[in-house]
């Protein structure tokens, strides 16, 4: 076996014994029969690179978690190879913070003699040609395993002397003038073998592998977290997942705290314990009225540069879940349709470890200005009334009581977008009065407005947008109920043929049972009109059949059967022409009629 391969196989990255399922997490479905390790991940754990051999050399894959919380088939990360020497040997993969540049170790032609350490960059969804990051980083001794730290400023990364395979923790942080020389950790975490750091979000939790209680296990994952003065504290071992087999790369993805690591050659995840878990903001974004979920857009932008985040909350519980680098303050961007924008600035000082955000939002639905103009039909008079509106979308109820003023003129908010049922009921003697009414959203319109230019005199125009939220007008007349006055049934609906009532009309005729209640002087008919398709004596009976069958209803919620007359009139009596589906379904109709005012 060539020496370099034997020093990498060996190093305790992929020596891993068969044994029984580990009961402690639980294995992906990317795992095979070949060997998986190494996964590093995106911020929001939604991307996943790793190492294999599955096609004979290790090379690295790329996979992306599906909605049912599965993982993609991986694909080869090509763009990154092929290697110089007789076999595949990449691996190590680390991402950065957003994504967009990978870094991982090689044995790639125009390295510094062993394995060193690459970078590639992610645009328009391919991976550029891979970059040697060069010295003092790289050397001519093992330099590999990288991990970048959330804000990009630190490498961490594992160096052999070159007389062992055993390997060191080092560290090299970034200056406007490049990498500068690498620093061992100190022995609180090189204590003998150290391997596959991980440096979570906050920049100073390193979670690694180590051999110094090789007596347990071999290789196990620990702790270690960088002091505000700099230094180490003692590494902890992470209990939850270290086992009698070899445990390496944990990878922790606080955003679904969920720790990804390697045992016996597979990837497994396990719930990690709340204390792993950094620097996370949960939003909830829900409508400020009825406090129902919204779908948003999030927009994060660093308060002092540009979009550094973006992202759709979910569709269906208004959640939204983030991983931000601390020590940087960030604008909250929220948009969604139908509600005025929402900005907030959210972040962590530094040194705040372990936080958390959870909050909720409440977006205000965005609202035109309704004017109703309610009048009687004949003389146009202003009437006082009681106005019931419908959501038609989400059923809720606005009720506008008037017992004074007679202008006939009232004012409500109503929600941009969304379509409503507006019913007038008067107990002044009149019929009650229905009307659906839409509600449009603002657009901008173009005002053009003088502009004097200061440096010739000459006036000139320019163009101002501005929203177009001007009052919506609408005119509801109302008719008294006097005798002959007519009323035409809206949404009564009958199987097709057919005499039997469908249950949508009965909301309308439900109106009509709180009309007679109302007014119990009255007596009306129910007369029932059919369009010309058919014979005259099949649109008659099944005319008489449908008035009997409103009678029957209305009776049965309690109106007395004397004060109803049900006629059918089948296709005799049009009112518009029955040459046009639009005219047919004018013509088939149920209205009621005024036929006597008991004194």
């Amino acid at each position: 076996m060539n020496n370099l391969f034997r020093k990498f196989f060996l190093s305790g990255l992929v020596v891993f014994v068969a044994g029984n399922s580990f009961s402690q997490g639980t294995g992906i479905n990317i795992n095979t029969s070949y060997y998986e390790f190494a996964p590093a991940l995106s911020a929001d754990g939604k991307t996943m690179v790793f190492q294999s051999n599955r096609e004979g050399g290790y090379k690295l894959y790329e996979s992306i978690m599906q909605p049912d919380g599965k993982w993609s088939e991986p694909k080869t990360i090509n763009e990154v190879g092929p290697p110089a020497k007789n076999f595949v040997l990449i691996g190590g993969p680390s991402l950065t913070f957003d994504g967009s540049t990978l870094f991982f170790c090689a044995l790639l032609a125009g390295g510094l003699g062993d394995m060193d350490i690459y970078f590639t960059t992610k645009n328009s969804g391919t991976w550029s040609a891979p970059q040697n990051i060069g010295g003092p980083v790289n050397t001519d001794k093992f330099d590999g395993f990288p991990s970048i730290s959330a804000d990009g400023k630190k490498l961490f990364f594992t160096r052999t002397d070159g007389s062992s395979d055993c390997h060191k923790i080092l560290v090299s942080e970034k200056t406007d003038m490049g990498w500068k020389d690498p620093k061992e950790l100190p022995s609180e975490v090189n204590v003998s073998c150290a391997k596959a750091p991980r440096i979570l979000s906050d920049g100073r939790t390193l979670v690694f592998s180590s051999d110094r209680n090789s007596g347990k296990g071999g290789y196990d994952l620990y702790r270690a977290v960088q002091n505000k003065d700099g230094k180490w504290g003692d590494p902890v071992p992470v209990e939850a997942v270290n086992s009698a087999e070899s445990e390496a790369f944990g990878a922790i993805t606080e955003l679904q705290e969920l720790m990804y690591y390697v045992s016996k050659g597979d990837i497994y995840s396990t719930v990690v314990p709340p204390a792993y878990i950094l620097n996370k903001i949960a939003l909830t974004m829900v409508d400020a009225e009825n406090k129902k979920p919204v779908k948003a857009k999030v927009n994060i932008k660093d308060a002092n540069i540009s979009d550094m985040v973006k992202g759709d909350t979910n569709n269906t519980d208004g959640k939204y879940q983030v991983v931000l680098v601390p020590g940087k303050k960030y604008n909250f961007e929220i948009t969604a349709d139908g509600y005025n924008d929402s900005i907030l600035a959210l972040g962590f000082l530094p040194g705040e470890d372990f936080s958390r955000i959870d909050q909720t939002i409440e977006l205000q639905p965005r609202k035109r200005e309704v004017l109703l103009d309610i009048a009687d039909l004949y003389t146009n008079e202003g009437l006082s009334v009681e106005i019931k509106i419908t959501d038609l979308e989400t059923g809720e109820e606005t009720i506008i009581h008037e017992t004074v003023g007679r202008d006939g003129k009232y004012a409500v908010n109503l929600r941009e977008g969304n379509k409503y049922n507006v019913e007038v009921t008067s107990k002044e003697g009149y019929a009650y009065s229905t009307m659906k009414i839409d509600v449009p959203k603002s657009r901008p319109t173009a005002k053009t407005l003088p502009k004097s230019d200061t440096a010739t005199g000459a006036t000139n125009t320019v163009a101002i947008i501005e929203p177009d939220n001007a009052p919506i007008k609408h005119q509801i007349k109302v008719m008294p109920l006097k005798q002959g006055a007519k009323l035409v049934l809206k949404d009564i609906f009958f199987e097709f043929n057919a005499d039997q009532l469908k249950d949508s009309s009965y909301i309308e005729l439900n109106r009509v049972v709180d009309l007679m209640n109302e007014n119990p002087n009255i007596n009306i008919s129910i007369n029932a009109h059919t369009d010309d398709i058919g014979s005259d004596e099949f649109n008659m009976k099944l005319s008489e059949r449908r008035a009997k069958n409103i009678e029957a209803y209305l009776v049965s919620k309690g109106v007395d059967s004397k004060r109803l007359k049900p006629i059918g009139f089948g296709k005799s009596k049009p009112v518009a022409s029955n040459a046009t589906e639009e005219g047919r379904a004018k013509n088939r109709r149920v209205e009621l009629k005024v036929i006597e005012i008991v004194k």
